[in-house]
């Protein structure tokens, strides 16, 4: 056996760890009109549940990604109306909580929320999908897109993933109401663009079906 056997182990160990990072669900996230949160099949949040302040504090961080959210950012959003003292506790309650809640809904063992140099991070094993990031990324790539009919393509796919306002069950939020404008405005923008290529092409049908979507 010796080291051929070793080597036949190892590459047979790395292969199924592979095999079960790929296989571990993807986390997708819908914002936009109806907000749904899902771990693979398994359902986190649908639009008929109210909010909790852990999936507050879930949606905040996911949105913020790898950027972070300074600390005190993060504590006015969640505990505005509460003392210093009293908001830093509740806030490790409610990541206590929301950790235990993850994990009860089958998400690996994960630390999920990590803290360094006064910015609040997301951290986790799976890859994240959100709908509002995808359609930012979209008409990033179609602003960089030289080709008129490329980027067409591209705003309309972005156009199609805005099904409504964004995350409207935190409507009454600061940052909820600067993101949902901001993000409106991209898409109108868009549209528009997508319209106005559509109509030179004459093709009134498809003109037609994304204004009426």
């Amino acid at each position: 056996k010796g080291k051929g056997y070793n080597y036949i182990m190892m590459r047979d160990c790395a292969e199924r760890g592979s095999k079960m990072e790929n296989s571990t669900p993807v986390l997708k996230v819908q914002t936009f009109g109806t907000l749904q949160i899902v771990y693979g099949d398994t359902p986190v949040l649908l639009g008929k549940h109210s909010v909790t302040k852990a999936m507050r504090l879930l949606l905040i961080l996911l949105y913020n990604g790898t950027q972070g959210i300074a600390r005190n950012r993060l504590l006015s959003e969640l505990f505005e109306n509460e003392e210093l003292s009293n908001a830093a506790n509740s806030l490790r309650v409610t990541s206590h909580r929301l950790k235990k809640t993850l994990v009860e809904l089958g998400f690996p063992e994960h630390e999920y929320i990590t803290s360094k140099g006064g910015y609040y991070y997301w951290d986790c094993p799976m890859e994240v999908e959100i709908d509002a990031r995808t359609f930012e990324d979209l008409i990033d790539q179609a602003k960089k897109c030289e080709d008129v009919k490329e980027k067409a393509g591209l705003l309309q796919t972005a156009c199609e993933l805005y099904k409504g306002e964004f995350l409207a069950k935190m409507s009454g939020e600061e940052w909820v109401i600067m993101e949902s404008i901001r993000l409106k405005k991209m898409y109108t923008d868009a549209m528009k663009f997508v319209c106005e290529f559509l109509m030179q092409a004459r093709d009134y049908e498809e003109t037609l079906r994304i204004v009426g979507s």
